[in-house]
């Protein structure tokens, strides 16, 4: 009896945390509890969709749970030295603009839900301490989580300095080729083209069609870069 109420908490947990995903992402879907697959999106489709949207160098990382529907989740929490803010509000401290970046992560444990959901949050992305990223990250939720736009479609590393650093996403840019970020739309046929651009793709590149897209939404787009 006692073993049966476990799995049923456990299984309620996991339900509880895709559902969580779902609203927090809003591109997931499959026929399984513990398998799901991802919509690709363009930029087009990432910014609009993101609450914000900034460059920023990861400064810490703490682990921890939130309350959601009555039951506990782990939590990651990342804080970001924000460097570039292209959209939404952030917080200051100590004269520097912060986000406080907290996502749903695996959890850790033996039984099968917890292995069906750490299958789950396989494809979620990490940031590493010392990463430097741009990040299109959704509205947090009610128990202030969030999650990068598209999960690693949202989330690009940067590698390099400047302007002239290379950037690439989770899906290794591949999806971004619906709209050439190097030079506009591709004209009819020229697709493989757009998609060898947008792989191999600059900070630049990448913050042009950012800040072009923003404004074909109608968003005041005022990119505010840090000394």
């Amino acid at each position: 009896m006692i073993f049966m109420c476990r799995h049923l908490r456990s299984h309620r947990l996991l339900v509880l945390t895709l559902v969580l995903m779902a609203s927090l992402t809003g591109i997931l879907h499959g026929s399984r509890s513990d398998a799901a697959m991802v919509r690709a999106l363009d930029l087009d489709e990432l910014a609009d969709q993101a609450d914000r949207i900034f460059r920023g160098t990861v400064v810490s990382v703490d682990h921890g749970t939130a309350a959601v529907g009555g039951g506990q989740v782990p939590v990651i929490v990342y804080r970001l030295r924000v460097s570039e803010a292209f959209k939404g509000s952030f917080d200051q401290q100590d004269g520097q603009l912060v986000v406080d970046l907290r996502m749903v992560t695996s959890p850790e444990g033996g039984d099968p839900a917890s292995a069906s959901r750490s299958r789950t949050f396989a494809f979620m992305p990490r940031l590493e301490l010392g990463g430097e990223y741009l990040l299109m990250v959704t509205k947090p939720s009610s128990a202030g989580l969030a999650a990068p736009v598209g999960l690693g479609q949202g989330t690009f590393v940067i590698d390099g300095f400047g302007d002239q650093a290379r950037v690439r996403n989770g899906f290794g840019n591949t999806a971004l080729a619906h709209r050439d970020l190097a030079a506009g739309d591709p004209p009819d046929g020229d697709r493989s083209t757009a998609a060898k651009r947008s792989q191999a793709m600059t900070y630049a590149e990448l913050a042009d069609h950012l800040e072009r897209s923003l404004r074909r939404s109608e968003h005041n787009v005022e990119v505010e870069r840090v000394p």
